[in-house]
């Protein structure tokens, strides 16, 4: 007998502590943030995309390119409780820092997905570029191992490894576009 009530009372303790660490929520209940969104020029595509990841209690950060800067913007402003403005930037484009600025200005909070660089990503000429994403705080999402044929891309450069080191006090709001095994290319040792 005492043992059955040491089960009961062990089994009650779990199933009152199961919502506490969020252990008894479902999928659609449970908030997530999907962090990996690429804008696609489709005219129900932000109505799709509230409509589907609303269903899921899910926000979802929209790597926005240049063009799509107002489409974005005005949902953001219309679904806050969904959209999240992330825009995306080509490393070595001359105007990258100018085009941070505009994405800063209409209230993005990232710039994602970095992509296709000419050097490694940590080359000191992006600094500038990782600088300013710093100064207004925003968050940076660079992808995994696409620089250049020769890069490194092992340890700091690889697949789901650290981010590019950022220059001054570094930012912590850096991440990976995929996990090792998440995308075609893998790391080159």
């Amino acid at each position: 007998m005492k043992k059955m009530s040491c089960c009961v009372a062990l089994m009650m303790a779990v199933v009152l502590l199961l919502p506490i660490f969020g252990l008894g929520e479902d999928a659609k209940t449970r908030f997530k943030i999907d962090s990996h969104y690429h804008y696609r020029n489709e005219p129900d595509f932000i109505r799709k995309t509230v409509e589907v990841y609303g269903k899921y209690n899910t926000m979802v950060c929209v790597l926005t390119p240049m063009q799509a800067i107002e489409v974005v913007r005005d949902a953001m402003k219309k679904y806050p409780e969904t959209i999240i403005g992330y825009g995306s930037i080509k490393l070595d484009d001359p105007n990258a820092l100018e085009q941070i600025d505009k994405f800063h200005q209409a209230g993005f909070k990232g710039i994602g997905e970095m992509s296709n660089p000419a050097r490694d990503y940590n080359d000191a000429a992006y600094f500038p570029i990782y600088e300013r994403i710093q100064r207004y705080g925003m968050h940076a999402v660079s992808h995994g191992c696409c620089g250049p044929p020769k890069s490194r891309c092992s340890g700091r450069h690889g697949h789901g490894q650290n981010a590019p080191r950022l220059p001054g006090r570094g930012c912590q709001a850096v991440s990976k576009a995929h996990r090792p095994g998440s995308s075609p290319r893998e790391s080159l040792v």
